[in-house]
């Protein structure tokens, strides 16, 4: 199967859809994989170099890359490439022994990640977590030092037999001279 190709009401899709969306679509020549997805035998991986998005799962797609062709809300086209090229090594860059903020599973998903990750002065690009707000799952959000990236793991579905993650890298700031500027900021309104 060098092609696949899928609607959305095919079981497959938002498993495949989730991973696709974390590719890098516009590509410079340094970006080497990273609009690919990778397909193993129990997983299908995506990544743009500032996410990471993972479905676990046993699936009937052929190992190997795909070059999504398209990819919308109703329809998914893959083709799997011939080139030799390399899928960015990922495993380095999902973090263990994080702390457990909160599970999420409504609507307000982004909202309650941005101010529980705000709480520990974290921040992460917020566009990010549309996709995860997406699927129909709850979330489990881990977080480490502010530097380090933030993962979330879904719960493991039954009736489907998969379960995704998601790492999301930080957005460095300056937070010493964030509150420097928020405080002279406030100097110049009462005055």
């Amino acid at each position: 199967m060098d092609k696949i190709e899928l609607n959305n009401r095919v079981a497959w899709f938002d498993s495949f859809a989730f991973a696709a969306k974390a590719r890098k679509t516009k590509l410079t020549r340094f970006d080497t994989g990273f609009d690919l997805v990778l397909v193993n035998p129990d997983s299908i991986v995506g990544t743009d170099g500032q996410r990471l998005h993972i479905t676990h799962s046993q699936h009937p797609f052929e190992v190997g890359l795909y070059n999504v062709i398209k990819l919308t809300k109703t329809k998914l086209i893959a083709l799997k490439t011939n080139i030799e090229q390399h899928f960015p090594k990922y495993e380095p860059v999902i973090p263990h022994h994080q702390n457990l903020i909160t599970g999420f599973d409504d609507i307000t998903l982004i909202e309650k990640v941005l101010a529980s990750l705000g709480q520990h002065c974290i921040s992460i690009n917020h566009s990010y977590l549309c996709p995860l707000a997406e699927l129909d799952v709850h979330w489990q959000l881990y977080y480490g030092q502010p530097e380090q990236p933030v993962r979330f793991i879904s719960e493991y579905n039954n009736y489907s037999k998969r379960w995704f993650e998601a790492v999301i890298m930080p957005i460095a700031i300056d937070w010493v001279n964030i509150k420097h500027i928020t405080k002279s900021l406030y100097k110049r309104q009462i005055a």
